[in-house]
């Protein structure tokens, strides 16, 4: 079967001339405040009027005869010229952390600084007022959304950098796509409304490399967090988990709660570094972040249970392969 990739300039699809001198293409997805990235290689002879810096492309792959799978969209950041072979590169950065304005082109963008002050909202109170502001749709996990956020200093930090933070804090992922404004639990293989993605089996002998690794090193046993007891004007300790190795969060929290939900953060996170799983293959467009996956080719006790992707990228050339890390799907 031979690869198929279809692109869309701001909206439009693109010209026929523009898809036939298509060489080369590169599109990854990652996790959390990491921006994927767009990679495009054309023919230039005769020279070819390009899309401009600025604008948004939208990637479709797939294979021909078959349906093509919605990859990102990107926005244009630079587009080169060179020989001796008449090419043309673009590249662009994926649209979930754009620095567009907002809608109606006032205020600022998701990754420019502002300084305000969070006060008695949930984490949903504080993702649908960001959302509101950037003409977003929130789409918020259920075990997210009550979470109380007594006070929060947002001082010369980006919307991006303090939803990042709010998703480290609470073991979760945020980002922006088609227009949504999205926060899952990490490695949950679940949708923003709480339904479980179905998981994907991929058949290792397929695959030209793949690698397991499990590293106990990484993996702590217990955290401790300390907040302070304003009634009593000292400072407490919560601790998740028991035994070695453990470790001390080195802020201060406001409230017992959320200590609580930072040391369960960083637990988490400890066991995902704990093991990790690599895989290339022939080009597999419908595998997206956070989907599901499964191994049943791999020898017992080496790839268990399910894997959630959190890296993932696609490359189309004269043939075409996917590229994916992934952690354990969280328990």
């Amino acid at each position: 079967m031979k690869p198929q990739i279809a692109l869309t300039i701001d909206g439009e699809p693109a010209s026929d001339e523009l898809q036939r001198r298509l060489r080369r293409a590169s599109a990854s997805q990652e996790a959390g405040d990491r921006a994927g990235s767009l990679d495009l290689a054309f023919h230039n002879d005769p020279p070819l009027e390009l899309p401009r810096v600025g604008v948004e492309i939208g990637v479709r792959m797939g294979y021909h005869g078959r349906e093509l799978h919605r990859v990102g969209a990107y926005v244009v950041d630079s587009v080169e010229a060179g020989g001796p072979r008449p090419e043309i590169s673009l590249r662009a950065s994926a649209i979930n952390w754009t620095d567009s304005a907002t809608a109606g082109g006032a205020g600022p963008g998701m990754r420019e600084p502002r300084t305000r002050v969070w006060e008695g909202l949930t984490l949903a109170g504080i993702a649908e007022t960001i959302a509101g502001e950037h003409g977003l749709t929130p789409k918020i996990h259920p075990d997210l959304a009550s979470v109380e956020i007594p006070h929060l200093d947002q001082i010369d930090q980006s919307d991006q950098s303090i939803l990042t933070e709010l998703g480290r804090r609470y073991n979760a992922v945020a980002t922006v796509l088609a227009g949504r404004l999205m926060m899952t639990p990490r490695g949950s293989g679940q949708g923003a409304d709480g339904s479980s993605l179905p998981a994907v089996e991929i058949d290792v002998t397929e695959a030209s490399r793949w690698s397991i690794s499990q590293d106990s090193r990484a993996e702590l046993q217990s955290v401790t967090a300390h907040y302070h007891d304003f009634a009593t004007a000292v400072r407490m300790a919560v601790t998740v988990g028991s035994g070695e190795p453990a470790t001390v969060l080195r802020d201060v929290y406001p409230t017992e709660v959320e200590a609580r939900a930072a040391a369960r953060a960083r637990l988490a996170e400890s066991r995902r570094q704990a093991m990790k799983l690599s895989l290339s293959l022939p080009a597999r467009p419908d595998l997206f972040l956070e989907s599901p996956i499964t191994l049943p080719g791999v020898p017992p006790g080496y790839a268990d249970g399910e894997w959630v992707i959190n890296s993932v990228s696609h490359e189309i050339g004269r043939g075409g392969t996917t590229r994916l890390k992934a952690e354990p799907r969280a328990t």
